[in-house]
This record gives C-alpha cells, structure tokens and sequence, in this order.
C-alpha cells in the first residue's frame, strides 16, 4: 500500500485583479502572482496544503494554503520593481483612496487609514478601499460617513465591518454611552473604592 494517500485537487478559472493577486473563493484568502500577469485568466490548482496559479498549463505562482478570511499572501518577487509608477500607472495609491474618503468625510477618511496601515503591502487594502466607496454609491454618503463613526472605535478596519453595519441599519441606530453600558449597580454588598474596604 502506498505511504502517500490520494490528496483530492480543486480547480478553479480567476482573473488576476489589478493588485496582482487572485482571491481563492472558497476561502476569501488572496496569493500574489508575478505583477505581469495582471487582468489574465488564470487556473487555480488547490488542495488542502497548497494552492498554484497556472498560465497555459505553465505554473506562475505557488504558495502554502492559509484560511484566514480576506488575508494576503504576497511573495516580494511577485511585486513591481517601482510600485509608485505601477500605481500612477494604475491610477490608484494610499493618497488617492483617502482624497476620496476625505470627499465622504472625517470618519470615512480615518477608517481608510486605518485600512491601508493595516496591510503590509499597501497595495493589498486597494480592493478594500475600493469596496468602501462602492458602499457609499449604494447607500448613500452620508449613511457610510455614520458606518465608519460607528466602527472606527472598535479598530476593526475592514470592508465586511462596514457592510455588516449597513445591511443591520446600526448606522442609524443611537450610539449609548459605553459608561451607561457597563455600569456597577449600586448596592450594598458590592465593595470597591469609596465603599469602606
């Protein structure tokens, strides 16, 4: 009997998003391919171990499978040797995406901070952003501005944050004190400070 037992393959067609990298559905994760390759139609090849990029049956990319939702596995190698002029070239960097939010406002232009400092590329929070504009076509300016002002201080910063937030209406919800919400009962078996400890 073989040592090695059968490992059951997936196959999947993407195209490589102007990030340069592909987002394997079934798990939400992304994985960098070489930049060249953007807007081609490439084969995800996937097992539980390790996912591969395929070109016309030619292998461009190989990394070890991860399963954390909306992460990034970039290999350097993969990126442009100068991603400033890649991005002008792409219209897109860090400045661009917070002029715009800073258009939305103070909230909307902190929480984009807080989305392209959370990556380690910034390149990789590009679709992020892009997302969280698109929400203030769909549900207005002003409801994206309130969505932000709600999660900025839990430091979540990420595109699900906001639509979970949007598609619950809590934008629109009143926001309690935090103190109101976790307040000691006054009562006398409770001991602390200015209680005669």
């Amino acid at each position: 009997m073989a040592d090695n037992p059968f490992t059951l393959k997936h196959n999947t067609s993407v195209k490589v998003q102007k990030n340069y990298h592909v987002t394997l559905g079934e798990d939400w994760h992304h994985y960098s391919v070489p930049y060249h390759y953007v807007s081609k139609q490439v084969n995800i090849i996937y097992d539980t171990q390790t996912v591969e990029i395929f070109l016309d049956h030619q292998r461009i990319a190989v990394h070890k499978r991860l399963y954390n939702q909306h992460g990034y596995t970039t290999v350097k190698e993969h990126m442009p040797e100068n991603h400033r002029s890649y991005t002008q070239q792409m219209g897109w960097d860090g400045d661009y995406f917070l002029r715009l939010a800073s258009q939305v406002g103070p909230c909307t232009h902190s929480f984009m901070e807080g989305i392209l400092k959370g990556r380690q590329f910034t390149e990789q929070a590009f679709n992020s952003c892009r997302g969280i504009l698109r929400l203030g076509s769909s549900y207005g300016n002003n409801r994206l501005e309130s969505a932000c002002q709600r999660a900025l201080p839990s430091g979540s910063f990420s595109y699900k944050t906001l639509t979970n937030i949007l598609a619950n209406n809590l934008d629109k919800a009143p926001h309690l004190m935090q103190t109101t919400l976790f307040q000691t009962p006054d009562h006398e078996n409770i001991r602390g400070a200015g209680r005669g400890i």
